[in-house]
């Protein structure tokens, strides 16, 4: 009778972490869709060039919504870290053969921002986070399409 009980306890402790796997799988599933998903923004009007994109930082996609006034004088962004949404400002400072140039800049820290508009409708470029230098560290990528 012992023997069963013990049989029958340790069946239903493998199928429970059998059960556990497949949750922790699916939760681990929802968390990369949860950052690369851009946050819902109501944009001001003078706000006309909206784009919604991912944004590659700290070796993980992250969701990003910006938008820029219809001259790519000036822009916010917003993407979620930790639960929340982060809102950043952008300004326009130049352009040349690679494309536009921005400043950046959000609660945590600025940089440079190199943007450029491919035929396929996408705007990608890079992101720096100052360090110091003229142009400041690599701090990731990032490729949107217009809203």
């Amino acid at each position: 009778m012992r023997l069963l009980l013990f049989i029958l306890i340790l069946c239903f402790l493998q199928n429970c972490s059998k059960d556990n796997a497949v949750v922790v799988s699916q939760i681990s599933e929802i968390k990369p869709y949860k950052l690369t998903t851009p946050p819902i923004i109501n944009w001001e009007k003078k706000f006309d060039l909206k784009y919604q994109g991912i944004f590659y930082r700290y070796e993980q996609d992250v969701g990003l919504s910006f938008a820029f006034t219809d001259d790519y004088s000036q822009g916010k962004f917003y993407y979620k870290l930790n639960s929340e949404i982060e809102k950043g400002h952008i300004i326009l400072t130049g352009t040349n053969q690679v494309g536009y140039w921005f400043r950046w800049s959000d609660r945590y820290a600025e940089g440079n921002l190199q943007l450029r508009e491919y035929t396929d409708g996408s705007l990608r470029g890079k992101i720096y986070i100052d360090d110091g230098s003229m142009l400041g560290k690599k701090f990731g990528e990032f490729k949107g399409f217009k809203k």
